[in-house]
């Protein structure tokens, strides 16, 4: 049997009228939770979630991924619906508890969605003040693309412990993670930031790395000279960041960019130029698989390795390893798509500063301002 969801929503509610609201929202519930279990709902609140999206299909999709998260992560959620028709700005609210078949409630959160103009959207930093819970972290996830360099990005950044994005959803998303890599490099140290497409790739990371851990291996791992990774455009800025990746770790720095429309070359190298990796990021046709795959082509001294990771349609992926002298090394391993909503879970889950996604970040974006510089 399925759990059943209480919730009370109201609606055209003045935002000066919210906090009385909602207290009698949940002074109702709090009534019906405990008519129906026999005890006073608990509201486990981890952090405050600020949601941004444009009014329409960006706005309904952001409100269903708010309740999903609700059971791992409950939250306060403020969630404005940046509307250009509004004239009066206004909220709905919900109260939640979720009561399972055997008379006992889980999840309790709310959601306070507010609709308001884009001109407008200065005074969410004074909204989310008096909203938020407390000394609990606060979270801020802009939903669909944005002008990350508006002022009124960075005023919403202001109230954000941790500022989530996701590049993949932008037009232009190399574009994108070299704006965002600015914006929080002059944003100081009290903003933290994370990229939904740098969560999409932590497989692919973790097997990379984890192919160099046999003994055998390891001596490759500092002479990678070249990589191909296969792509869709549904993972654009992803494989750049797979890529940027493996060269902040190398200890490498940008160096050259070609891009051919379907290739993309990208040249790294010491700053003695003293080692050189050479990174192909192949453009796949074929749609909905993202990262397809990863060669990778090590020497060290006159014996070379061949590392290649490809991504199946079950779900799986095959890692081998191939070298002179040492048995073909093979894996199977489970290799899944995670859906947004766990990826923004993961991410609500982080309190630390993620320097390996900045460093990777901070590459990506001196890749594309390279790319720029030849075009």
């Amino acid at each position: 049997m399925s759990s059943s969801n209480l919730a009370s929503p109201r609606s055209g509610i003045p935002i000066s009228g919210i906090s009385d609201a909602l207290n009698q929202e949940w002074s109702e519930l709090s009534s019906d939770v405990e008519q129906r279990t026999g005890d006073p709902p608990l509201r486990a609140n981890t952090s405050t979630l600020v949601v941004v999206a444009r009014a329409g299909s960006d706005a309904k999709d952001a409100l269903e991924t708010v309740h999903q998260l609700a059971p791992a992560v409950p939250s306060r959620v403020l969630l404005f619906i940046l509307d250009p028709d509004c004239i009066i700005p206004e909220a709905t609210i919900w109260a939640h508890c979720t009561v399972t078949p055997r008379g006992r409630h889980g999840a309790c959160y709310d959601v306070i969605e507010i609709t308001i103009a884009p001109d407008r959207i200065f005074a969410v930093p004074n909204i989310v003040a008096v909203h938020r819970l407390g000394e609990l972290p606060t979270f801020v996830v802009w939903w669909g693309q944005a002008e990350i360099s508006s002022p009124g990005f960075a005023s919403i950044a202001g109230v954000a412990d941790r500022f989530i994005v996701d590049s993949e959803s932008y037009d232009r998303p190399l574009m994108t993670m070299h704006d965002y890599a600015r914006f929080l490099g002059t944003a100081g140290t009290s903003v933290f930031g994370s990229d939904l497409a740098w969560a999409r790739i932590s497989t692919w990371r973790e097997l990379i790395a984890q192919s160099f851990d046999p003994p055998s291996a390891r001596r490759y791992a500092m002479n990678i000279r070249s990589v191909d990774i296969t792509y869709d455009e549904s993972q654009a800025s992803g494989a750049m960041l797979l890529a940027s990746w493996l060269t902040s770790r190398l200890g490498l720095e940008p160096a050259n960019v070609n891009d051919n429309g379907s290739m993309m070359e990208l040249r790294a190298a010491t700053h003695d130029s003293d080692r050189r990796v050479t990174l192909n990021l192949n453009h796949s046709h074929r749609s909905g698989t993202g990262i397809r795959s990863v060669r990778i082509l090590a020497r060290a001294g006159s014996s070379v390795a061949r590392i290649s990771i490809f991504k199946r349609d079950t779900g799986t992926s095959t890692a081998r390893i191939e070298s002179p002298g040492m048995p073909r090394q093979e894996r199977v391993v489970h290799h899944a798509d995670a859906p947004r909503q766990e990826l923004i879970a993961a991410e609500l889950m982080r309190y630390t500063r993620d320097k390996i996604f900045e460093e990777a970040l901070s590459h990506a974006a001196e890749f594309y301002r390279l790319l720029e510089s030849n075009a």
